[in-house]
């Protein structure tokens, strides 16, 4: 009988989104739920097996990022400071970022499944894309979307599969909970690096200032 509550509940949300449904941050899908690394202990840098990671899987620094890919916020940082934190960080193995979907509306969500649907070589740069052509892609909803989607090789009969994928619907949905509920995610973007909390869109000053401190508890220079 719970299992069947759960389902249901998963699929309330998941019909409410995909329809367009503004969710609101105490609506969630209520499951259980496991890390693959037990590691997490409440600061949100537990890795999960679903997570999309980019970076060194054993870098000293953890960020984890929660996004929505209609946020303007968001988009904000990924055309802002997520450029330098990439260049200086990620891709000198100081730091990993793992990206978390936080839908707030049904285009965000459908994007996020979208997303999903990408070889794993292509997820990050698709991502990008999303936040760097928001301002148009959104301005024709899912329209903008699907032809965004079609761009990467996603074609309208795989777009229709994605976005209809119940399994990736629940994870997303599932994360979505634990942010919102256990770490008390109050907007986005919202960032967990190496489990001290960070709040907007920061300048790529302020984003430095976490992660050196961060590199150095770790006792890397």
């Amino acid at each position: 009988m719970r299992n069947r509550l759960r389902f249901f509940l998963g699929l309330f949300f998941a019909i409410g989104l995909l329809a367009g449904t503004q969710i609101a941050p105490n609506a969630a899908n209520a499951q259980d739920a496991t890390p693959a690394s037990q590691n997490d202990g409440g600061t949100g840098i537990g890795v999960f097996e679903d997570d999309r990671i980019l970076g060194d899987l054993d870098a000293p620094v953890t960020i984890v990022e929660y996004s929505s890919m209609t946020c303007p916020h968001c988009a904000a940082f990924h055309n802002g400071a997520y450029d330098d934190v990439v260049k200086e960080y990620i891709d000198t193995g100081k730091a990993r970022l793992i990206y978390r979907d936080l839908p707030w509306n049904g285009l965000a969500f459908r994007a996020a499944l979208v997303s999903r649907c990408l070889p794993e070589k292509r997820y990050f740069p698709f991502v990008k894309r999303i936040f760097s052509t928001q301002a148009e892609w959104t301005k024709q909803e899912e329209a903008g979307l699907i032809q965004l989607a079609s761009l990467a090789g996603v074609n309208a009969v795989k777009y229709r599969e994605c976005i209809e994928d119940k399994a990736e619907q629940e994870k997303i949905l599932l994360r979505r909970q634990q942010a919102l509920e256990e770490l008390k995610v109050s907007g986005t973007p919202y960032f967990f690096i190496n489990g001290e909390a960070v709040n907007g869109a920061r300048s790529i000053d302020a984003f430095r200032k976490v992660i050196d401190r961060a590199l150095s508890d770790a006792g890397v220079e």
